[in-house]
């Protein structure tokens, strides 16, 4: 049990450990350096990745552009000119987006000229969307809307999904970096692209309940790019070398309210192993350490998620006076009304039951 609080805490204990944590930043992660010759990382043919995809989200730097019809595949599952598929690339200076629609044909948006335009040395963040509801292919640059393309169904394929090559066989390098990639199996808003853009000043990607696949790469070392979510989409590094990020990490209270948050409801709640992960994997010591959290949240594998985790805190006298209230706030969010913590950066909400499924 905490029995320390710093004078840097405000409001209630509960109140204030959830805020160091949420927004306790060290640093920057890291990125993948592929050098457009022979690197890339292969994160493997599972289903997650073949039919559930609607939008694409990738944060990159290239070091070259191709300025004619030679191409630099960026990320994507795809065999390029045979069917099937869908990939975002460089080409003639601009970014593409393709997906094979029902009937076996490239759809593309992006190759209008002056679209989306990309130059070597620059920090992009592309996001391919296709939105099956409405029949289109988007695409948007940077946190903006670039291009949309009318597109119907969709043609999978059985290969692996590469990041810095065709999907197929060798070929289409990419040269520069990767900071962050993730898949959803929704259609990410205009609004939360642009937030995620941030003017330049990127967010790391969430993981939340649209998530199928998702590579902060920050680990730094070693030859394997970890997937965040539980669909095992970890991808193995051939030849990329890690680099120094430009993208703030995350700290380990955030990845695991987020984890929490989504496993309202269903019984299943966060088991010890992946508890502890989740703190080894804290890469902040401004915020709330591992052993805090340990103690804090010793149980917290048993119960709906979210319910033992906020049980815990409360029960954790030592860190304030606020409780009675907290616990108010709490009980109406658990009820179907959502809640808002005050924090030293502005409020931050925590959605209701309905919104959090």
């Amino acid at each position: 049990m905490v029995t320390e609080k710093t004078s840097s805490d405000t409001g209630s204990g509960v109140e204030a450990v959830l805020a160091r944590g949420l927004f306790a930043r060290e640093g920057y992660g890291h990125g993948l350096r592929l050098d457009g010759i022979d690197d890339y990382i292969d994160c493997g043919s599972n289903v997650v990745l073949n039919s559930n995809v609607k939008t694409l989200e990738v944060v990159f730097e290239p070091d070259t552009v191709p300025s004619d019809g030679s191409t630099s595949l960026i990320a994507g599952k795809n065999r390029f000119y045979l069917v099937g598929g869908y990939c975002l690339y460089m080409v003639y200076n601009r970014l593409v987006a393709r997906v094979w629609d029902g009937g076996g044909t490239a759809r593309v948006a992006g190759q209008t000229t002056g679209k989306t335009p990309v130059s070597a040395g620059n920090l992009y963040y592309g996001v391919l969307v296709h939105d099956y509801d409405n029949d289109e292919l988007l695409i948007y640059l940077n946190g903006t809307h670039r291009e949309t393309k009318p597109i119907v169904g969709f043609t999978s394929v059985a290969t692996s999904f590469k990041i810095g090559r065709r999907g197929d066989t060798s070929g289409y390098w990419f040269d520069g970096k990767i900071y962050q990639i993730r898949f959803s199996d929704s259609v990410r808003t205009l609004e939360e692209i642009a937030a995620n853009w941030n003017g330049g000043a990127v967010r790391p990607f969430e993981l939340d309940e649209h998530t199928v696949a998702l590579w902060h790469l920050n680990e730094g070392s070693g030859a394997t790019a970890y997937d965040e979510t539980d669909n095992d989409n970890d991808g193995t590094i051939y030849g990329a070398s890690w680099v120094e990020g430009v993208i703030p990490r995350r700290s380990g209270l955030d990845a695991l309210v987020s984890r929490l948050l989504a496993a309202v409801e269903t019984g299943a709640g966060v088991d010890a192993a992946e508890l502890i992960a989740a703190l080894t994997m804290a890469e902040t010591g401004a915020g709330v350490d591992a052993s805090t959290l340990l103690a804090i949240l010793s149980g917290a594998d048993a119960g709906s998620g979210i319910e033992a985790l906020i049980a815990r805190l409360l029960a954790a006298s030592e860190l304030g006076t606020g409780s009675d209230q907290f616990r108010v706030k709490l009980e109406t969010a658990l009820k179907g009304g959502g809640m808002k913590l005050s924090t030293p950066k502005g409020e931050v909400s925590i959605p209701s039951k309905e919104e959090s499924i």
